[in-house]
């Protein structure tokens, strides 16, 4: 069973956030981003939406406790019907099933079961209620693990097969996770209910009968894992499993293969999501969208305001997205991460202002250009002058190639020509935004929105009497906010964002990487002719 399409609207952190054009192939969805963005609580939601659905799910009486960004109604099916999850295909879904989500709380350092009880199907309920619950586990798989052998070796077809040969055998594809996961030393499981019982015991390297409480915690995280992982995956053959934070206590070098080894372990049907800050397990999965396009999509929640309506469908794992990555793993660090090309152009160079021409730059060629950093160094002259920031570039990474990128302004065209002569490149339009709010583009953004023509027309004579209306030559960039204005008015939509800037790069950069006559123009200018 995989998610197609998630919409959450007054939920915990999103004040609307829809999740769309997850592709049926998806085997393993990766989540991305600072903290408190809100992946976790899509998380939450998975559990409410299950829970209210097979009426095992309470909210909390604790008032503090946040289910709802405004609080208005407390019931949990209210709550619960502002969460819609969408599956491919037709089938009902099995609420009871439908999602094994485990937390980033999971610790259970020692146990010793002297007495096996009764046991519920691995499904039934869940053990946890919110993403924030402390997940304790081991022990009940324990318990499962040891009920599941007892009740096997009854079958006629085992008969006098002997305990030790049926664990050989029940324990094969966990055996082999362990095995690609700890080689030095070995770590293999060793016993779950021989002469001592009570809990799980291991050979690490040459010594045997290594009771569980003294692997370390990051081969209990592990194994955790792998193991609650193992014990489901026949009863659960498809269900979406979730894991917050897999690589608590886990070794940078174990993060990325123990994923690899979790969907390894997991059936086919079944879908995989994670939340992560790990580098390594956002390498990973992108090895495995390399070799097996489809079935690895990534889910960048950095740089949307979830205070407005948002949609985030499937990222490309491009140079924005790397930097994103970084800059949340890494902080200080991620500026070692050095781009092959760099670009300085026009804008802003204070802290925690954004840069729009830069922001736009790296949005529009982030797919073709990859590898390209755009960064804003104020205005054109202090681009031209700005051999001081090429210097310190050149010494964080030899051989890195810096460019200049400035607006033509008012430049007549002999200047213009001794400029790029010069080896500054210079837009042959007077600033980007001749080339956003371009007709051509505005044309291409409003059919793509499902406009009718009436309405284009309409839009385009509002940009032209804008333009006629100034005192001078035209300048596109002085109408925007007004233009802006007109398309919310004209249009009708209602997430076009929150001010211009949101707008043109959420829309218009888009509509300008699929208008071919003025991408090449201003591809041209930007990196040149090949």
């Amino acid at each position: 069973m995989r998610i197609e399409r998630i919409h959450l609207k007054n939920y915990k952190r999103f004040t609307e956030l829809v999740i769309a054009d997850l592709p049926r192939t998806a085997r393993l969805v990766v989540l991305v981003g600072p903290n408190g963005t809100g992946k976790s609580s899509v998380f939450d939601s998975f559990l409410l939406k299950a829970g209210a659905a097979a009426n095992n799910y309470r909210l909390s009486g604790d008032k503090e406790q946040y289910y709802e960004k405004v609080p208005a109604s407390r019931t949990t099916h209210e709550v619960a019907g502002r969460v819609t999850i969408q599956f491919h295909g037709d089938r009902p879904v099995d609420w009871t099933s439908a999602f094994q989500v485990r937390s980033a709380y999971r610790n259970e350092s020692d146990f010793q079961i002297n007495q096996i009880r009764t046991m519920l199907p691995t499904h039934a309920g869940s053990r946890i209620t919110r993403i924030i619950d402390g997940d304790v586990s081991v022990s009940k798989n324990y318990e499962r693990m040891v009920w599941r052998s007892l009740h096997a070796q009854s079958r006629p077809e085992l008969k006098g097969v002997t305990f030790g040969e049926y664990q050989k055998t029940a324990l094969g594809d966990l055996q082999e996770a362990m095995r690609g996961l700890f080689s030095d030393p070995a770590l293999l499981l060793q016993d779950f209910g021989g002469h001592q019982g009570g809990s799980f015991r291991f050979t690490k390297g040459d010594t045997t009968d290594f009771h569980y409480k003294n692997l370390s915690g990051g081969e209990k995280a592990v194994f955790d894992v792998l193991l609650d992982v193992f014990m489901k995956r026949d009863d659960c053959k498809e269900s979406v499993f979730c894991i917050d934070e897999p690589e608590l206590h886990v070794a940078t070098a174990l993060q990325g293969p123990l994923i690899a080894a979790i969907l390894k372990l997991l059936r086919e049907p079944s879908q995989l999501w994670v939340a992560t800050h790990s580098i390594g397990i956002v390498r990973e999965a992108y090895r495995m969208h390399l070799e097996r396009p489809g079935e690895v999509v990534f889910l960048d929640f950095s740089g949307d305001d979830f205070d407005s309506s948002v949609t985030l469908a499937p990222s490309t794992p491009n140079r924005v997205f790397w930097e994103n990555m970084y800059q949340v793993a890494l902080d200080d660090l991620s500026s070692l991460v050095a781009p092959q090309r760099v670009v300085i152009c026009e804008g802003s160079k204070k802290q925690n202002v954004k840069a729009f021409d830069a922001q736009c730059y790296r949005r529009l060629f982030a797919d073709e250009f990859p590898e390209t950093l755009f960064i804003s160094q104020g205005g054109s002259g202090e681009v031209i002058q700005s051999e001081h920031l090429v210097s310190i570039l050149n010494a964080i990474a030899s051989g890195i190639e810096v460019e200049k990128l400035i607006d033509r302004d008012d430049m007549p065209d002999g200047e213009r020509e001794q400029t790029l002569t010069a080896g500054i490149r210079v837009l042959r339009r007077r600033e980007l935004e001749e080339y956003l709010y371009d007709p051509e583009v505005l044309r291409t953004f409003l059919r793509t929105e499902g406009c009718d023509a009436p309405v284009v027309e309409a839009v385009l004579n509002e940009r032209e009497s804008l333009l006629k209306g100034q005192s001078g030559p035209p300048r596109i960039k002085v109408v925007s906010r007004q233009l802006f204005d007109a398309i919310r008015r004209l249009t009708k939509l209602p997430t076009l964002g929150n001010d211009r800037q949101q707008f043109a790069s959420q829309f218009l950069i888009p509509a300008l990487r699929v208008t071919p006559d003025v991408y090449r123009e201003l591809r041209e200018d930007v990196f040149g002719t090949d």
